[in-house]
């Protein structure tokens, strides 16, 4: 008799289940049990991303500055002073050398300003 007063249950099953595998619905669940711990993982991937990004505008910084600083000596001879000259008589002077200007660069004439001197 025990058998005849059995009844059989009638389960439904959600949308979600149907979505979403157990698996991953189980490790969701798992993952936002321990608040602490996620927070602290999210923190560390948002923090590791920012470092990687913040390293990488660095490397393209440095590489436009050396850039820049290979365009200012762009000439086949710098000429460097201890004192003032005035540069265009400095320049003057070396236009009219022979070999200054046959590959047409112009000589890069640099003085030491006030700041540098000391």
């Amino acid at each position: 008799m025990a058998l005849g007063n059995y009844k059989t249950q009638k389960t439904s099953v959600s949308r979600i289940n149907l979505l979403v595998p157990r698996p991953m619905r189980l490790s969701l669940r798992n993952a936002f049990r321990r608040k602490v711990r996620l927070s602290l993982t999210l923190f560390t991937l948002v923090l590791g991303g920012a470092i990687f990004i913040a390293v990488n505008n660095l490397g393209a910084s440095f590489d436009k500055v050396i850039e820049d600083f290979q365009g200012y000596y762009l000439a086949d001879v710098t000429i460097s002073f201890d004192r003032s000259y005035r540069l265009d008589k400095v320049a003057a002077m070396a236009k009219k050398c022979a070999r200054c200007g046959r590959r047409g660069r112009l000589v890069g004439i640099h003085r030491k300003t006030h700041s540098q001197q000391r």
